[in-house]
């Protein structure tokens, strides 16, 4: 598979994975940190892991956006989140578990699959990650 930019090109792209610890985050604004893979065709090129900057309304999206991330993989995330990700021209891959590792390498072979929404803050009723359900990959 060959993963294009957000712009549509297939220069090198940027994946941002929501981390806990190597696993992937089950919920994408409230993890620590965030790793960034830098893909070049079926190749990752590097790897940078940064710590969360913030967690304000549409902050998260800006931000990545303004690094060319073209590819958002998460446990969960909200709605709203979802929704400026896909204004920015991010796809947004949720319900992913396991390695960060291993995602990227799904990704990369065009086996990644969303799942389940897995937001932990859904359980306590104080998030609206229910509503991404309705359409699991936002590209």
């Amino acid at each position: 598979m060959t993963l294009r930019n957000r712009h549509g090109s297939q220069q090198p792209t940027r994946v941002v994975v929501a981390l806990d610890g190597i696993d992937v985050s089950r919920h994408f604004g409230r993890c620590k940190e965030y790793a960034i893979y830098v893909i070049n065709g079926d190749t990752v090129e590097s790897r940078m892991v940064i710590s969360n900057p913030g967690h304000e309304p549409d902050f998260l999206p800006r931000y990545f956006a303004s690094m060319n991330a073209s590819t958002v993989i998460t446990g969960g995330i909200s709605t709203r989140a979802g929704q400026w990700f896909q204004a920015m021209g991010i796809r947004v891959i949720p319900g992913v578990t396991g390695r960060a590792e291993d995602a990227v390498t799904k990704l990369i072979s065009g086996d990644l699959q969303p799942g389940e929404n897995l937001c932990e803050r859904l359980k306590e009723g104080n998030c609206s990650c229910e509503l991404l359900q309705r359409y699991r990959t936002i590209s």
